[in-house]
């Protein structure tokens, strides 16, 4: 028998092993045929597939890459070297790897799908989406192929083709689960919640301890507003998994949403505790602490700093920045958001962005949305440059605003959800600004400066911030009225024949002090009704409401808890039948504010010592009726009152406070515009002179 017989004899024995599970002397025989023949790519291979078997990636790439090396042909050597480096997080080389395998062989599925994969983890959606595509056309029916395919579309902000791809995957396996989750993720993008919630299902009826589809059944029902079903299934999932941090800062989402706060922030501590890099989780702690009565300021600002130290480099990098130090050159100018959507903080956003002049700054937006709508549309027209961010990590995105040479850098979302903050602990751009989504301080020394008014932050607020405040003259937003607005109507009371006071505030602002100080309003006010309205509004939750009004000695007759909409219409339509606005504290409205005004309705607002509670006193500062803005709870019952019991006024806030407001500052978006950019133009030039002195 030849020497190359008795090689194949004992390389086809160790195969044997291989497949029989005996590792050990499948090993000791493959290393034996090496001995004889150094180099043996056959023996390199199988060995580098075992090493990867047995969880030794690191080897197993080195046999691997030996293997290719003896022969640049061995396709299948090169598929399973890209497998193991895609496994270490080495994308870009397994790339190289599945393009050789790709080439060798060309036929094989396998070879596309890894390509895909690669391609995929590197962000390169089209690519990998052909690549995926290919190794369809090769094996029609391989349903990790559909599924990832689904994947990519998912991530370039396709969900309806995304949808597609993974009905057609659970088609060809229905066995794979897996891909009911991406399909459930992907049906609450595109609101179709009831088939979200029974794809989560699906995976629930085969597997009751799927501790992660109780959790993502929570997520359906939290966005259909069903808080007290989402707060059960995020029990279920804690009772099956006490360790699951991502569903303990669920949990006290919806604890939040519901007013129970101190629930809610015991709920992300022990996020935090269980996952201590868990950036949001703290974020959205220092989220819930604004919104409670009497919570001390120097404490809450001391949260903040802690979040900055927890989650921010100590000392980032200033002297970094290769932006050309020129005074009077065209600025650009970078807004990070969440929101570039439908969504409040673009109604205040927009007004700015749609005026600024581009002869003078040029604007870039970093956009981390998973899907837009036409506001998102319509921000990106008016954009110089617009990046999707969904997907980057916080050094690829500051590296990305770097590229882009910002020069001035805003965030617009503070510690709201899917902020970016950690971004400016990095440094990305020689000066950074803090506005308008969030009502307090970043907690961070990265982040420079604030805008603001005299009003929401009058002088002493700087102590509990990090920036430096930069009060605007004008007002510290503009609104951008809706277009969907319906006539304010006449006043509500002339057909009625009672006042009927509202809110269409997030009931997470209805805590006790305010339902108290409401209360004293409807008993000043006899037969005044108060009209309530969110989505959430429902069982259990107006249970609530009305019992803690029932405390304060209101029957539940003189309450209207409303959670739907007639048809064809929008919640605008609900200030059609309220004839005064009551805000709450210590968080006012603000967007509501401004809408209630523009519908006609006048809002009675508390002033509170700090910017959280200043925010409507700042709106009715702008458009003239500081009259309205209490100093003290006894000046809140008495204006209400006294408003409720003058029907002319009201009559003629109705009938002119559109006019009014449309008239005032708090329209005046060209206005803010030039006041804005010549602030950027101060703030660039100390940057270039080297005289700012923080």
């Amino acid at each position: 028998m030849s020497k190359q017989d008795n090689l194949s004899r004992l390389l086809e024995s160790a195969l044997q092993h291989h497949q029989a599970g005996e590792l050990n002397e499948a090993e000791k025989q493959y290393r034996e045929v090496l001995a004889r023949e150094t180099g043996h790519p056959g023996a390199l291979y199988l060995l580098g597939t075992l090493k990867a078997q047995g969880g030794n990636t690191a080897e197993a790439v080195r046999y691997l890459r030996e293997a290719t090396r003896r022969d640049p042909s061995f396709g299948t050597a090169w598929l399973n070297l890209g497998s193991a480096l895609l496994q270490l997080a080495r994308a870009d080389e397994a790339e190289v790897c599945y393009r050789k395998a790709v080439e060798t062989l060309p036929e094989q599925a396998d070879a596309y799908f890894g390509l895909g994969r690669a391609l995929l983890t590197l962000r390169r959606y089209d690519d990998a989406r052909d690549a995926f595509q290919q190794a369809l056309a090769c094996k029609p029916q391989f349903a990790e192929a559909q599924y990832q395919l689904g994947k990519t579309f998912f991530q370039q902000g396709k969900p309806a083709e995304a949808e597609t791809c993974y009905r057609q995957a659970l088609q060809q396996n229905p066995q794979l689960l897996h891909i009911y989750t991406d399909l459930g993720r992907t049906l609450r993008t595109l609101g179709r919640l009831d088939e979200a919630a029974a794809a989560y299902r699906e995976i629930i009826r085969v597997r009751p301890d799927a501790a992660d589809a109780w959790n993502n059944l929570g997520n359906a029902r939290r966005q259909q507003a069903r808080m007290d079903d989402a707060a059960d299934c995020y029990r279920r999932a804690l009772s099956i998994n006490p360790q699951l941090a991502e569903t303990q800062n669920n949990l006290g989402n919806v604890l939040k949403t519901l007013g129970l706060l101190d629930e809610a922030a015991n709920c992300y501590r022990r996020a935090i505790q269980r996952k201590p890099g868990f950036t949001q989780a703290h974020s959205n702690l220092l989220l819930c602490l604004n919104y409670i009565p009497g919570y001390d300021e120097q404490q809450l600002f001391r949260e903040h700093q802690r979040w900055a130290t927890a989650h921010t480099p100590a000392r980032p990098g200033t002297d970094k920045h290769g932006n050309i130090p020129d005074p009077g050159r065209r600025l650009r100018v970078g807004y990070v958001s969440p929101d570039f959507r439908t969504h409040a903080v673009t109604r205040f956003f927009e007004p700015l962005y749609a005026h600024h002049n581009h002869e003078e700054v040029e604007t870039i937006c970093y956009a981390q949305l998973v899907n837009g709508d036409e506001t998102t549309e319509r921000l990106q027209s008016m954009s110089d440059g617009w990046h999707r961010t969904v997907g980057m990590t916080q050094a690829e995105l500051a590296e990305q605003i770097r590229e882009d040479a910002i020069d001035i850098l805003v965030d617009l979302a503070g510690h709201t959800a899917r902020n970016r903050l950690p971004v400016f602990g990095l440094r990305p751009a020689p000066v950074q600004i803090s506005w308008l989504g969030y009502p307090n301080t970043t907690g961070m020394t990265a982040l420079d400066y604030r805008l603001t008014d005299a009003i929401a932050d009058p002088d002493g607020a700087d102590r509990f911030y990090t920036e430096r405040l930069l009060r605007l003259e004008n007002g510290l937003t503009r609104f951008l009225p809706p277009t969907d607005a319906p006539d304010p109507g006449s006043l509500p009371a002339d057909s009625s024949g009672r006042v009927t006071f509202g809110s269409l505030n997030n009931l997470v602002k209805l805590n006790d002090q305010v339902i108290a100080l409401w209360s004293r309003v409807l008993r000043q006010v006899p037969g005044a009704r108060l009209l309530l309205f969110r989505d959430m509004l429902q069982g259990k939750v107006a249970e609530r409401v009305q019992s803690a009004f029932a405390q304060h000695g209101i029957d539940g007759s003189r309450l209207e808890l409303r959670h739907k909409l007639d048809s064809g219409n929008t919640y605008l339509n609900v200030y059609r039948e309220i004839d005064i606005a009551l805000d709450p504290f210590p968080w006012n409205g603000h967007v509501t504010s401004c809408e209630a005004l523009w519908m006609g309705v006048p809002v009675i607002a508390l002033l509170g010592p700090v910017h959280r509670g200043r925010l409507a006193a700042s709106v009715l500062h702008q458009v003239g009726l500081e009259g309205l803005v209490a100093r003290n709870p006894d000046d809140y019952v008495r204006i209400a009152a006294g408003l409720a019991g003058d029907v002319q006024r009201l009559e003629q806030l109705r009938s002119g406070l559109r006019h009014q407001v449309a008239a005032s500052p708090l329209c005046d978006g060209p206005g803010m515009a030039r006041e804005v950019e010549a602030i950027y133009r101060q703030l660039w030039q100390h940057w270039c002179t080297g005289r700012d002195t923080r």
